[in-house]
């Protein structure tokens, strides 16, 4: 059996010809339960609320987006306090991602993708809110764009990315809280995208990228991507 609630609510003002601001909410309610009795530890609530204002500041040269968002996951289960081996747990997270753009000449524009998020993750006990964290998480990727257009149909960029992720251990077993993994991804990337008169567009990316984690280089990784949209 289940039960399945999805409330959005979004609201938008435009205070300018260049600055529109936007604030939206979102609750997910999903309660699953396991009719027969070998599979009803199973049985589960999960509640995600989230709450994201947005900015956009639009001229004919610039423009940026810088989006904020707060999240709370919970998940718990039923019957946790009398079936061992099972805890109820939480994700808490807060994130900003932002795209930039920036039109130096007629024909070339700096191209900017920005996303930073932050969650923990940890023990949670329903009865009294409150939780034990566990776990944390960091995530950084910036890229970086120089965009020419060659033609109306052709356009074509260079840059480079940059990508980390850090986890960390957050209960104290002795020696204190302590790194887990660390990894850094950074490299050069180019792109190509054709514009068809049909609607078609065909987009090429690829980026290559020397990985370090724990501060050494582990590995270098070549990345190629074909998107293609077809219109008859």
């Amino acid at each position: 059996d289940e039960f399945l609630s999805i409330v959005n609510i979004s609201l938008t003002h435009r205070f300018s010809t260049y600055l529109t601001a936007k604030i939206s909410g979102e609750m997910y309610l999903n309660h699953r339960v396991y009719i027969k009795s070998q599979r009803s530890a199973d049985s589960r609530w999960n509640r995600i609320y989230k709450f994201a204002p947005q900015i956009i500041f639009k001229t004919k040269k610039f423009r940026m987006q810088p989006q904020f968002e707060v999240l709370a996951d919970y998940t718990i289960y039923d019957f946790e306090y009398i079936t061992p081996g099972i805890s109820s747990f939480s994700r808490r997270q807060i994130k900003y991602k932002d795209q930039i753009y920036i039109e130096f000449l007629k024909n070339i524009s700096l191209q900017s993708q920005i996303f930073i998020r932050y969650y923990e993750i940890g023990t949670m006990y329903w009865n009294s809110f409150s939780e034990t964290a566990q776990e944390s998480n960091f995530e950084h990727l910036t890229k970086m764009l120089l965009v020419a257009q060659a033609s109306a149909n052709i356009s074509m960029g260079c840059g480079g990315r940059y990508y980390k992720s850090t986890k960390k251990n957050l209960i104290d077993i002795g020696a204190g809280p302590g790194l887990k993994y660390d990894l850094i991804s950074i490299g050069p990337e180019a792109m190509i995208k054709i514009q068809f008169s049909s609607g078609s567009r065909i987009s090429i990316s690829g980026w290559y990228e020397f990985q370090f984690i724990n501060k050494q280089l582990d590995r270098n990784i070549p990345n190629l991507f074909l998107q293609t949209k077809m219109y008859m």
